[in-house]
């Protein structure tokens, strides 16, 4: 009866505070969506791509998680049909009791030994041959409902009598050209005594898709030599003529994927091995032939990878919702203080009044649990949609799961929210009610030892992870592996260490900062700026948490920002520069291995003028680029590389070349070769490695095709830093004069062409035009770029959908609990100064006035908030996104990585968090000052 007396007092509590009881609810469910929606998205992402692995592979679909055991028979241990089927349901069960997972799909296929197909002897006339070929007549489960009919009988499963109705995969039946109707023998291979067998073609099948699940093996899974009957007619009439009633057996099992967890990976492989093991002993010559074991370590380890860094990234999150739940639970215990203490004065020990505070906890965190679970796994599902920051597109659904959820972290959870719970209970449940009010008249300390020892250390570690990564010189999210060992994981949470310690410091900075606003009211003639510096000096402690929570709001959401756009300007850029122009062609080879331009004008290449190019619809410009390999001689120097050869007049309207390539525009650069027709630009590493300048004379020896080489020596006209395709490994570029090496070698080289399209081109556009530019040329041309293909793919890449989701539903998330909380803060905050604010419209000050005086000082406050915040974001972008890349490219990125400030979504998450909290607060001050003055000020209320 005790406990249920203490459930029911938590519920009535509970009621009394609805309002911060839903509060707590609210940020409970938020703390379970997060960690429940991280790991269901990293194991769908990895099924995803693991699907995507095998398919390529295999060129199929087939599922990620399905396995093939075989079996032959033997002279000491032959096989039946029924065998077949009692090792098909033995291995079935055994399956789904050492992996654990239900086994959704069973195939068995039943093979017997080969026969010669010969023919009939009414039909000896028509073949010359004693054997028209071998095959083995064969039956698989469920076979009817994959295969199409193209000529003959349905398949069915029932009996036949003499001759036996076979039916052949149509590829077999075009090579022999076997029609329906016609009859043959089947001899035994290896026994001659043994009377043919008399069969007839009942029909001629083919997949209905090849590609499909059913089909394990994706080459025509030997069928072109197997020979389809109904298990029927083989039980009666192909077993009973062997001393093996089987040849060989193939099982073949699909486990449900919905309940696949590739958290569960390593015990996923050891059941298989263990399974494996069992099948060899038990099984005559059984072994597993297929099983997804690598590409389940692959995807255990994606998982792992991908939940690490999308929990660095929701590490600002989470403190938000920490601090959101220490606010309410503080707000709670505040408003209970006087409770606990009357409970204490009157005999209730720290245990009892404890217990409630626990039973609430538990209270709400249960009614939270199903709530944070539906909403974590809505999140996964729209993560899968995202396209960019807070940008989200139409797509095929990610098929999420249950069996993902891990239950440890909701336990952390529950641990976390009952310790922020007890917290500020402990404390209070030890007072009396003496102790209570003494305590309540006396301020509490501005500094304390605890807070500057978290600063402390929270500033060493963001000072010392910074440094790490400064010293590695990047970091790329999409490739991280924990098992490198250059690989730092306190890397990971650098920029979130950051955004934590750095509004910490400045909301500390803050209260030091108002205590002067006293003095500069006092200058004021306005009343109600007096009044709102006044209190803004005095108190400024009270906004301690609401700057915290305002400055880590925005400053993250401003750095998320950043990130992601920097992370869009850089993926387009990296393309521009690898492919060089929105399409690009080389001449067709043409039994050359290597050399792109190892063709001569005989060959047959198809060269036509460059209008004739421009004249193709979506087309917006075409330029003649000649790529040769090429080695720069200077002393006993040699730099190795590519010779471009372009068109100084065409290549700036089709190439794409930033403005940091080169301490020159590309145009100045086309000027200078333009001055000199044997001018050449090189890279500027090669110049200073070499001793090279502007003017000097260098030899380059340009192999033009296998047979064909020759030294060119060209005058230097320019440096360049970066050129578009000079890839780190592939060496150098050297740009010379299309027109001038042309006449070098007599008009006879082949070139590509490089062609910048019409704006608004998708990637399917895209290759279609490259079709027809291959077809114009009649294909002497092959394209080697496409930029717009190649930029829809890559935005389509599921870690990087899932990190920009990420990074979108954490802002979201992270902006709504920093606006509840700041609500709350003020609205608590201004309860409690209703009697000074009934005092000073008792004093003579209307509700205007009291309404403004407090706007003016949370105005001051929030304007502070607000720019520091921008401004913080600002820096920790300058920062951090070149150190942290969202792509897979490992070391210094080529083209360099630009930290780019998204200006435009940073002022409107300002403003609107600027205005809503304005409007919110004005509401609060508006309801508090129409209450009755002498009811507020007959009751008190403690500031």
């Amino acid at each position: 009866m005790r406990w249920f007396a203490l459930l029911a007092m938590s519920i009535k509590r509970l009621r009394s505070h609805l309002g911060l009881a839903a509060l707590l609810l609210l940020a409970n469910a938020t703390t379970v969506a997060v960690v429940v929606c991280i790991p269901v998205f990293a194991d769908a992402v990895s099924r995803t791509i693991m699907k995507e692995e095998l398919g390529f592979q295999r060129l199929s679909r087939r599922p990620p998680f399905a396995v093939r055991f075989t079996a032959s028979a033997t002279l000491r241990r032959p096989l039946t049909v029924s065998d077949a089927d009692m090792y098909r349901d033995w291995l079935a069960y055994r399956l789904e009791r050492a992996v654990g997972l239900p086994v959704e799909t069973t195939i068995m296929q039943v093979s017997s030994s080969r026969y010669d197909l010969l023919p009939v002897t009414e039909d000896g006339r028509r073949y010359t041959e004693v054997s028209l070929g071998n095959a083995s007549v064969f039956f698989s489960g469920g076979i009817g409902e994959h295969i199409r009919i193209i000529d003959g009988e349905p398949y069915d499963e029932a009996a036949s009598s003499s001759p036996v109705r076979l039916w052949i995969e149509r590829s077999f039946a075009e090579e022999r050209a076997f029609q329906v109707g016609e009859e043959y023998a089947l001899g035994d291979a290896y026994d001659s005594s043994i009377a043919p067998l008399r069969v007839r073609i009942a029909g001629i099948w083919e997949a209905i898709d090849r590609s499909g699940a059913y089909w394990y093996v994706e080459s025509p899974w030997h069928l072109d030599r197997n020979l389809l009957v109904s298990r029927p007619d083989y039980e009666a009439h192909i077993a009973p003529r062997m001393r093996s009633g089987v040849k060989h057996v193939f099982w073949y099992y699909i486990f449900d994927e919905s309940h696949m967890n590739l958290s569960e990976g390593e015990h996923y492989i050891a059941a298989l091995e263990e399974v494996a093991r069992e099948a060899t002993d038990h099984l005559p010559l059984g072994t597993m032939e297929a099983a997804p074991t690598l590409e389940l370590e692959r995807g255990q380890e994606r998982k792992a990878i991908l939940s690490l860094i999308f929990f660095g990234f929701n590490v600002p999150l989470l403190a938000i919702v920490l601090y959101f739940i220490g606010a309410v639970s503080a707000v709670l215990a505040t408003s209970q203080s006087q409770e606990f203490a009357l409970l204490t004065s009157r005999g209730a020990s720290r245990t009892q009044v404890l217990s409630t505070t626990l039973l609430d906890a538990l209270l709400v965190f249960v009614a939270a649990v199903p709530v944070g679970i539906a909403a974590g796994m809505a999140t996964a599902r729209l993560l899968g949609y995202s396209y960019g920051f807070l940008h989200f597109v139409p797509r095929e659904p990610l098929q999420v799961n249950d069996a993902s959820i891990d239950w440890r972290l909701i336990a952390a959870c529950l641990v976390l929210t009952i310790a922020f719970r007890l917290a500020p209970a402990w404390s209070a449940a030890r007072r009396s009610i003496v102790q209570h009010e003494h305590r309540s008249a006396r301020r509490p300390l501005v500094w304390s030892a605890g807070r500057l020892l978290l600063m402390g250390v929270l500033a060493v570690a963001t000072a010392y992870s910074y440094r790490q990564l400064a010293l590695r010189g990047s970091l790329s999210l999409v490739s991280w592996r924990p098992d490198d060992a250059t690989h730092d994981p306190l890397l990971l949470l650098a920029p979130s260490l950051f955004f934590l310690t750095a509004p910490l410091l400045l909301s500390e900075v803050f209260v030091v900062l108002v205590r002067p606003v006293t003095w500069v009211g006092r200058y004021l003639r306005s009343v109600e700026g007096y009044l709102g510096c006044l209190h803004l000096g005095r108190e400024g402690g009270r906004y301690r948490i609401p700057v915290y929570m305002l400055l880590l709001c925005l400053s993250i959401s401003v750095f998320y920002a950043s990130l992601a756009y920097s992370a869009d300007v850089w993926l387009v850029d990296r393309r521009r520069y690898e492919i060089g122009a929105d399409l690009t062609f080389q001449p067709q080879q043409r039994g050359q291995p290597n050399a792109t331009a190892a063709y001569r004008a005989e060959d047959g290449l198809i060269q036509i003028p460059i209008s004739d190019y421009e004249a193709i619809p979506g087309v917006r410009a075409a330029a003649p680029v000649g790529d040769y390999r090429a080695t720069l001689a200077q002393g006993t120097a040699l730099a190795t590389g590519r010779l471009l050869a372009v068109d100084r007049t065409r290549f700036a309207q089709v190439a794409y070349f930033r403005d940091d390539y080169a301490s020159e525009p590309l145009g100045e650069l086309m000027n200078r070769l333009a001055v000199q027709p044997d001018g050449v630009l090189i890279p500027a590493r090669v110049a200073e490695s070499m001793g090279i300048g502007v003017g000097d004379r260098v030899r380059i020896n340009v192999v033009f095709n296998d047979d064909e080489r020759a030294p060119v020596t060209l005058t230097v006209m320019g440096l360049f830093d970066y050129f578009p395709t000079m890839l780190p490994r592939e060496r150098s570029v050297f740009v010379a004069n299309h027109d001038h090496i042309q006449d070098l070698t007599g008009g006879a080289l082949p070139f590509g062409i490089w062609i910048r399209v019409e704006p608004g081109l998708d990637g399917a556009d895209a290759a279609e035009l490259a079709l027809a530019v291959e077809r114009r040329v009649l294909q002497a041309l092959e394209a080697t770029g496409n930029l717009p293909q190649t930029l829809a793919e890559d935005q389509a890449r599921l870690e990087r959908v899932g990190m920009f989701g990420m990074l979108s539903v954490s802002f979201a998330a992270g902006a709504l609990l920093s606006a509840l909380a700041l609500l709350l803060q003020g609205g608590v905050a201004t309860q409690e100064r209703a009697v000074r604010f009934a005092v000073l419209q008792a004093l003579g000050l209307t509700r205007g006035h009291v309404v403004l005086a407090v706007m003016v000082e949370y105005a001051l406050m929030l304007g502070f908030a607000v720019a520091v915040g921008i401004g913080l974001g600002i820096v920790g972008g300058r920062l951090y996104v070149p150190l942290v890349q969202l792509s897979e490219i490992e070391g210094v990125p080529v083209p360099p990585y630009l930290p780019l400030i998204d200006r435009q979504r940073a002022a409107l998450i300002a403003l609107t968090m600027t205005g809503a909290l304005l409007a919110a607060q004005g509401i609060f001050m508006v309801r508090l000052v129409r209450a009755k003055v002498f009811s507020v000020l007959r009751l008190g209320a403690r500031e």
